[in-house]
């Protein structure tokens, strides 16, 4: 199944929901950064077993519907708490998690989570933050602020964009999207969870390459992603893209994805 199928639910025209039915989400950035993440999923989620997971900068949801969907195939059960800033976001995913009936395991808010306060017993076994680093101005608080939230053996998976980021989506993309830092790599990123959390990195790869790059390159710098035919039509036109993402290494791609389990923090 496509990453992004379930979005079949929020559209409103025969067309587009066809489209979203078999080529799932239209951002096709989403389809490459997503892979490793859902990669590394696949191999940790164990069949029977039932994980506890917090995402920071949850969007419309839909790493935690793919995350469900392969809970669903190992028969694991996951309990999922969401938070996002803009509401718009989280109207959608709780609109996905209604249609998808998961929402007694999916709870998604709008909130800063520098202001928002958890449960004294709420711990959890992985954490996500993906896509959402570049665009805060303090990380290391926000991950010390994390830390005791953490259950012991947890882990936090994280995607940020690399150097090369902006040079691809260009700059007028990325101030657009609120990127307070132009990328990172796997030093700064090691650094910042070893001296902000005690974070050991478990492993580490890149996405969206060489090739890969080109088509988002000519998607983003002709508009981008938004809910129209056109951007469709559009999709379906760069779609092979996709498959085409080689020659990944810290040279050419602009997508990082990075796993660290994380020192259990004090209650």
């Amino acid at each position: 199944m496509p990453v992004g199928d379930f979005y079949h639910h929020l559209k409103k025209g025969c067309f587009q929901a066809f489209i979203a039915r078999i080529f799932g989400c239209l951002d096709i950035h989403t389809h490459l950064r997503i892979r490793p993440l859902l990669s590394f999923l696949d191999r940790y989620i164990k069949s029977g077993k039932t994980y506890k997971v917090l995402e920071i900068g949850c969007g419309d949801g839909v790493n935690a519907f793919e995350l469900m969907k392969i809970a669903r195939r190992k028969n694991a059960h996951i309990k999922y708490i969401g938070f996002d800033l803009d509401q718009h976001n989280v109207d959608k995913a709780i609109k996905l998690a209604d249609a998808l009936h998961v929402s007694s395991s999916v709870n998604m808010t709008c909130a800063d989570v520098c202001q928002c306060t958890f449960n004294d017993n709420d711990s959890f076994d992985i954490v996500l933050l993906i896509d959402f680093l570049e665009h805060i101005e303090y990380p290391h608080l926000i991950l010390q602020k994390l830390q005791r939230k953490f259950a012991p053996g947890a882990v936090c998976l994280v995607s940020v964009p690399t150097y090369k980021y902006k040079d691809v989506f260009g700059a007028a993309y990325h101030r657009a999207i609120g990127h307070v830092k132009d990328g990172y790599d796997i030093q700064e990123l090691n650094r910042l969870f070893e001296s902000a959390v005690g974070g050991q990195p478990i492993s580490h790869s890149y996405s969206t390459g060489l090739i890969s790059s080109l088509g988002c390159s000519l998607y983003y710098r002709t508009g981008g992603n938004n809910n129209t035919i056109a951007a469709a039509l559009k999709t379906l036109l760069l779609y092979p893209f996709i498959f085409l993402d080689i020659y990944n290494n810290k040279y050419a791609s602009c997508s990082l994805f990075a796993v660290y389990r994380v020192a259990e923090g004090k209650k």
